[in-house]
């Protein structure tokens, strides 16, 4: 008998001459071709069909090598196409890059995509059938985090979520499995807030190997602390958005996607003028990390010994104490760069009677931390 052999590639066929050209599998036996369509115009998609056949073409090409002839069958799997309802094949790795580049279509910061992209790493096994999921598989995966933090658990399980519904949309999975999510409720106690008092003592307390280092943190944890502003889009602050008192928080580091400016204290303008200017961002001191930056105040929080935070902890006490001391909510909102939904929830619950003789004293404490920080908001209009 014989020896033949054959191999397989893909191709776009017509390229120049068709509005939507095609991905095929050109096929070569013993000397003849033939085409085979693959129904799709990603090349992804096509790499992969081939890469999934590899195994097929290696067993038939072993029954030529010894002189049998090969199944029937073998060679008829070539015909078939190996997609998802929605015409797909999806592996881990081209499902993440989809995804990934999906989320940068829709405009989310490059941070969120980064702690998405990780979440996903971590939580999804790469040998797992991405194409057929189901709530006991979801449930599994995320049950892999049950000892860590729940603030940490949600960002998985949300990281999760908007990869479910991003193939949904894109490959046509089944959307019931969106149904009774099982999303991780934040303990109560993760969700802190420190007075003006608690704040500086634990900035007070921040205690770094290089004096600059250290200052710096010192002047990154103020800023925070007075403006309400978020850890990410402060550390990405350029001596370009700071002028005449004022910070300029970009857009493109802004979790709205929306830039806003917010005034200074005198005080902290003074802590700014004293950064040394090395590069383009004012705390170029700061740890490179987010794991390094919580090390370093974790210290401190245990030094000054007040209740535990995070980085973000600043900007929830700030809004605290600014929604309390302020009549007008969408003033403070357009400082913090909040929705008048969060707006209405903050305001409301620095209303509760529960909480009024907390307020006052922490405002009061406040007056007398920063005397002239309220007074700058009052001469920028707004409070």
């Amino acid at each position: 008998m014989k020896q033949r052999r054959i191999s397989v590639c893909c191709y776009k066929k017509n390229a120049g001459k068709l509005a939507h050209p095609q991905y095929y599998a050109r096929v070569r036996e013993d000397g003849h071709t033939r085409d085979i369509p693959l129904h799709t115009e990603d090349k992804g998609v096509a790499e992969t069909w081939v890469a999934l056949r590899r195994d097929e073409i290696k067993r038939f090409n072993q029954y030529l090598l010894v002189g049998e002839v090969p199944p029937a069958g073998l060679l008829d799997k070539l015909d078939n196409k190996v997609t998802t309802d929605s015409g797909k094949v999806v592996t881990y790795q081209r499902g993440l890059e989809e995804w990934e580049a999906h989320m940068r279509r829709r405009g989310l910061r490059e941070t969120t995509i980064g702690s998405y992209i990780r979440a996903y790493r971590v939580t999804v096994p790469k040998d797992a059938q991405i194409t057929s999921l189901d709530h006991a598989t979801v449930t599994k995966w995320l049950s892999r985090h049950d000892k860590l933090k729940s603030a940490t658990r949600k960002l998985y399980s949300c990281a999760l979520r908007e990869f479910v519904r991003f193939g949904c949309s894109e490959y046509g999975w089944d959307r019931t499995i969106l149904d009774d999510w099982p999303m991780v409720i934040v303990e109560s106690a993760t969700k802190g807030a420190w007075t003006m008092q608690q704040m500086a003592a634990i900035i007070n307390n921040v205690r770094c190997r290089d004096p600059e280092v250290e200052e710096s943190f010192k002047a990154y944890c103020w800023v925070m602390a007075t403006v309400g502003s978020r850890q990410g889009e402060t550390a990405e602050l350029r001596w370009a958005d700071y002028s005449e008192g004022r910070l300029t928080f970009r857009a493109e580091t802004t979790k709205s996607r929306k830039s806003r400016t917010v005034p200074l204290d005198q005080r902290i303008c003074r802590l700014l003028d004293r950064l040394p200017r090395k590069n383009q961002y004012i705390f170029a001191d700061l740890p490179k990390t987010q794991p390094g930056r919580y090390e370093v105040l974790s210290r401190a929080v245990k030094r000054a010994g007040v209740p535990a935070g995070g980085l973000h902890t600043f900007r929830h006490s700030c809004a605290r104490i600014l929604y309390a001391k302020c009549t007008d909510i969408t003033l403070v909102a357009s400082m913090l760069g909040h929705s008048p939904a969060v707006s209405m929830k903050f305001y409301s619950e620095a209303r509760k009677p529960e909480q009024l003789q907390e307020l006052v004293n922490d405002t009061f404490q406040s007056e007398i931390l920063l005397p002239d920080a309220w007074d700058d908001l009052v001469k920028n209009g707004l409070v």
